[in-house]
């Protein structure tokens, strides 16, 4: 406590001794404080423009983004109405598909019938049953057996079911080609609304970039602030303490 007293004291007779000195050296020191005050403000200024520069890009760029994800959205919304209108089409048109395919199988089932029931039926009804279905005024030259006879009938019987059948198995073939062009557009939309989604992710990412980037410069701000007025205090001490050795 001595020792402390005592240097205090030679302090003391220093600034006595050497008063006019310390009033110089005081002077200057304000001096010097005032010109890093404007000095101070003046780049504090320049980064506070610089940082509301920064935030008015970060701000456009996000507006820009928003934007992009609103038009992406309505695009979304449409495609994804249209992918169900079509995926409705698909439903029509494999109910039609089952449709004609249990016709295809009664047709079968009817020629097959046919078939059965010819081998019931005697060779002259068939005869007969032909001279009515093919009427001919002449001469008969060409004399066929029984078999032949039957078969003729069959033919003949068979010639419309073959012709639904035909019929209804190029029903079938355009029914899946429709099928399948509804299906390949479906996918074909289904990836555009992938690629859609891709982006919109790529998009909110770089908005919540921006928005970090946003905080970071605000928490720098506050710590730079927060130090310089620290700063500003201990030099403000300072300068009372020099003011009043130069008021002596």
């Amino acid at each position: 406590m001595k020792t402390i007293f005592s240097k205090f004291k030679i302090l003391i007779d220093f600034v006595s001794k050497n008063l006019e000195r310390v009033k110089t050296i005081g002077s200057i020191l304000l001096l010097v404080l005032f010109l890093l005050s404007l000095g101070g403000n003046g780049c504090q200024r320049n980064k506070a423009v610089q940082l509301a520069k920064r935030f008015v890009e970060l701000d456009f760029k996000n507006l820009l983004l928003q934007k992009d994800l609103s038009i992406s959205d309505s695009i979304n919304i449409v495609n994804r109405f249209e992918i169900d209108s079509l995926g409705k089409e698909v439903i029509f048109w494999k109910n039609k598909a089952i449709v004609l395919e249990d016709s295809e199988s009664t047709i079968r089932h009817d020629l097959q019938a046919l078939k059965d029931s010819l081998l019931n039926i005697p060779s002259d009804t068939s005869y007969a049953f032909l001279q009515r279905a093919y009427p001919y005024p002449g001469e008969y030259k060409y004399p066929f057996n029984e078999p032949q006879v039957k078969n003729i009938h069959l033919d003949y019987l068979e010639n419309n079911e073959l012709w639904l059948l035909n019929e209804n198995l190029m029903s079938q073939v355009d029914n899946c080609k429709s099928i399948l062009a509804i299906q390949d557009e479906i996918v074909l939309k289904q990836s555009s609304e992938a690629i859609s989604f891709s982006k919109q992710k790529s998009t909110y990412k770089e908005i919540i970039k921006n928005n970090e980037e946003e905080k970071e410069l605000l928490r720098d701000q506050r710590d730079n602030a927060e130090g310089k007025t620290t700063i500003w205090k201990v030099l403000t001490g300072i300068a009372t303490v020099v003011a009043l050795v130069i008021a002596l």
